[in-house]
């Protein structure tokens, strides 16, 4: 999104940020501004670098901002608390409240941590305790299995568990027919 007016509001480049910084800013500033608006990265850059035209979406020095998303979020939320949203093949905005990260960032994260639990209790309940040796090398790992993991496996491998991963569904007003 190019630097528009808003209420009265025009987005000022700081160039005494970084580039991840300034993005940052930008992104902080659109969610005051504009909030709920996706920025692609092409706008990003233009809106950063106070560029008069807009960068084409798969320019290099596009696709290297882009390539600093982590960057760009993880300064995003130590300067502002917010989180980054996307949208694939539209781009990114913050967050604006705590409801936008329980309805936008939670129920993807919550999907990620299912997967990567999923991937950690298959990979635990294939171990055979009886297989690994009994040695003085293996033996602080093979306790662990036996009387930490093990216990944590049947918690997390439960549906109650994976129940609780889940957002709630969300009901929809049917449509009135006219």
């Amino acid at each position: 999104m190019p630097a528009k007016k808003n209420n009265g509001a025009k987005y000022e480049v700081d160039q005494g940020l970084s580039k991840v910084q300034r993005a940052a800013h930008f992104l902080n500033w659109s969610a005051l501004h504009h909030p709920g608006t996706y920025v692609p990265f092409n706008e990003l850059l233009r809106s950063i670098q106070g560029y008069e035209r807009k960068p084409q979406l798969k320019s290099e020095e596009v696709e290297h901002l882009r390539k600093n998303g982590s960057a760009i979020k993880k300064a995003l939320w130590e300067n502002y608390k917010r989180e980054v949203i996307s949208l694939p093949g539209v781009g990114i905005r913050a967050s604006t409240d705590d409801a936008d990260v329980l309805t936008n960032v939670v129920p993807k994260r919550a999907s990620r941590l299912q997967s990567a639990k999923n991937n950690f209790v298959k990979s635990v309940t294939n171990i055979d305790p009886a297989n690994i040796p009994n040695t003085p090398a293996l033996k602080p790992h093979k306790d662990w299995l036996q009387n930490e993991i093990k216990s944590l496996v049947k918690q997390i491998g439960s549906a109650e568990f994976e129940r609780k991963l889940l957002p709630p569904a969300i009901e929809t007003a049917p449509v009135p027919q006219e």
